[in-house]
């Protein structure tokens, strides 16, 4: 069997196009981690990404930069445009065109025009790693657009793009990805390097102390974080025994810090932090929570989130839905809530309280789990996909299939 560094024999070019902006938005550390393991393989990878104009080199990935007009949807309709021309101008050097929902329409056009020319690369190849997060009752006209785009994109990618890619199995079913089309399922990953500090500085509490609980990441309604905030006053009618600490931002945050003040300090808002600072954050806390409620748009998601608490060596508070389980399957190595509303999360803080003796030893085999969950474990899976669909056309080139 090839090694994974062997599998590109010669430095196949991924173009990635991205709809946020890389080496600002906390949402591209997935793009950069990936990219990083595929070049470290073989690849030749360019981000394509909205900030300032032309090329620059963020951790060690090239980045070609669009700038966004401040207009809604003409931002949008101008950058898929000056996408499409930088496509053009470096066609022949391209072998994969990488993208989501968002650069679909424009890219599946290009593509319709090349195929009729004769031209077979590059491969246009959609990648999926959500679903639309609103919550109904908050959705607005806005909102419902971005749902109608996407499950049309998604639709039009399934039968006219090169193949698909997703974070989740359960995502595959929910965008009912024909057989044919799909190339890989690669999930979320995590440095665990960049965590060992937060294993090092924590001390676990004793005895009668108080547990410190973190969740970081959105704070939008949908993700049930009000609900937490509830169930640590709950659990804290007995005594002062959990401390809970949110980092993010999102459009529930003015209502949850409101709430906050009326803790007396048993729970602290705050806002997002760069994350090379989270893992200082983890080092603090003891527990990290994932109060996510038992919904479609969590089932197919795969939450970094959750393999960082792992990689920080920490104990792990968790509604027991599919994409915690499909993650962390013993029981021993994670504290359940069965379900995610007050009275649940309450009783998941209760059993977390009778376990504290044991979170040193729960950390250890936390932090030992997320060695099997690194960014180049996924980069394989994505490598091999790629491959096939490249492997694929040059039979088709030498008629052998």
């Amino acid at each position: 069997m090839q090694n994974f560094n062997q599998v590109v024999t010669s430095k196949n070019h991924l173009l990635w196009i991205s709809d946020a902006r890389v080496g600002e938005d906390i949402r591209c550390i997935v793009q950069l981690s990936m990219s990083k393991e595929l070049m470290k393989s073989g690849w030749k990878v360019t981000l394509v990404s909205p900030g300032k104009k032309g090329w620059q080199e963020i951790s060690g990935v090239k980045v070609y930069g669009i700038p966004l007009v401040e207009i809604y949807l003409v931002r949008r309709l101008l950058y898929q445009i000056q996408v499409i021309m930088f496509l053009i101008r470096h066609l022949r050097t391209i072998d994969i065109v990488y993208f989501n929902e968002l650069s679909a329409l424009g890219l599946m056009l290009l593509r319709a025009v090349l195929r009729a020319l004769k031209v077979k690369k590059p491969l246009f190849i959609m990648d999926t790693r959500t679903l639309l997060m609103q919550r109904e009752d908050k959705m607005n006209w806005k909102n419902h657009v971005r749902e109608f785009f996407f499950m049309k994109m998604n639709a039009l990618t399934n039968r006219f793009g090169d193949g698909r890619t997703t974070i989740t199995e359960p995502m595959v079913r929910s965008l009912q990805i024909p057989p044919e089309k799909l190339l890989s399922i690669w999930p979320s990953g995590v440095d665990i390097d960049l965590f060992t500090k937060a294993v090092t500085q924590r001390v676990w509490p004793k005895d009668s102390e108080p547990i410190h609980l973190i969740y970081i990441g959105c704070m939008h309604y949908e993700r049930n974080l009000m609900n937490l905030c509830k169930a640590i006053m709950e659990a804290n009618k007995i005594s002062h025994r959990f401390q809970l600490t949110l980092l993010g931002e999102g459009n529930e945050y003015e209502e949850l810090l409101a709430f906050s003040a009326l803790t007396n300090g048993m729970v602290c808002v705050m806002p997002s932090v760069p994350h090379d600072q989270v893992a200082e954050w983890l080092g603090k806390n003891h527990v990290g929570v994932l109060p996510f409620p038992d919904e479609e748009r969590f089932r197919v998601s795969s939450p970094i989130k959750l393999f960082e608490y792992l990689a920080a060596g920490m104990v792990v508070l968790a509604t027991k839905i599919e994409c915690h389980t499909n993650v962390i399957q013993e029981n021993d190595m994670v504290v359940w809530c069965e379900t995610a509303d007050v009275d649940g999360l309450t009783a998941g803080l209760e059993d977390l309280w009778k376990l504290r003796s044991k979170f040193s030893e729960m950390g250890k085999k936390n932090r030992d789990h997320s060695k099997k969950l690194t960014w180049q474990a996924s980069a394989k899976k994505l490598s091999i996909g790629l491959e096939k669909a490249l492997t694929i056309i040059q039979l088709e080139r030498k008629g052998g299939i």
